[in-house]
């Protein structure tokens, strides 16, 4: 063999180790997602490229549209959005790769897979829930948003529950049991953070829950709270 074909041997390897190096390097450094608003209840996918090794970003945020089945509450009157252009973002979903886990701070998908509801028909369960009941809604979605702004995805299913297990009530029963729901979500997160020693959060919580519907629970549970504020 003569050398210049071991050294055209040589370079065609060569060339093949640099672009499957390249190829590996592109595929692991593909990072995407999900993530959600609360400020106006809007949504939007990501990818960049960040190299694994060294967390160097290769190519910053690039941002696409993600629907939430057609739900627009802004838009329709439901709830106001706490500024016009949206600054706070919650992971829906932040999982890249073949192998790659979902973080665990998604906690918003909680909220988004019931805003994305359909039926077998493909239409959002919301904007019939609205349009059948525009009454509860009004009165619904501000708290719905309230807990998300305070991001307490973890009970916001209650709330949701409630809302589509409540079409059949006149609006001032729906209003007084959204109450009682609501604080019970509050006390529970209350209860929680308390238990985790956080008593601070826990007082505001609590304070929430009160807000919402008064109950000796609740007050029991903000005198443990001080007591423990006041050693």
């Amino acid at each position: 063999m003569s050398t210049f074909v071991r050294l055209l041997i040589g370079i065609s390897a060569c060339v093949a180790i640099l672009v499957i190096t390249v190829v590996v390097l592109l595929y692991r450094s593909h990072y995407s997602g999900t993530e959600f608003s609360p400020d106006d209840f809007s949504a939007r996918g990501f990818t960049y490229y960040k190299e694994p090794l060294t967390g160097f970003v290769l190519r910053g945020r690039a941002y696409t549209d993600f629907s939430l089945g057609g739900l627009d509450l802004v838009a329709d009157g439901y709830i106001k959005p706490r500024i016009q252009t949206p600054q706070t973002w919650h992971l829906i979903s932040d999982n890249t790769d073949v192998g790659r886990l979902p973080s665990h701070d998604c906690d918003a998908r909680l909220l988004v897979e019931y805003l994305r509801l359909s039926t077998d028909r493909g239409e959002n369960v919301w904007e019939i829930w609205n349009s059948d009941h525009p009454k509860l809604a009004k009165e619904f979605w501000p708290v719905v948003a309230e807990l998300a702004r305070k991001n307490l995805y973890l009970v916001v299913s209650d709330v949701m529950e409630f809302g589509l297990d409540s079409t059949t009530k006149d609006i001032d029963q729906f209003k007084k049991e959204l109450l009682q729901t609501s604080s019970e979500a509050y006390l529970k997160m209350a209860e929680i953070e308390f238990e985790s020693s956080n008593h601070s959060k826990a007082k505001t919580l609590a304070d929430d829950a009160k807000r919402y519907h008064s109950t000796d629970r609740v007050d029991q549970l903000l005198a443990k709270i001080n007591q423990q504020l006041d050693q």
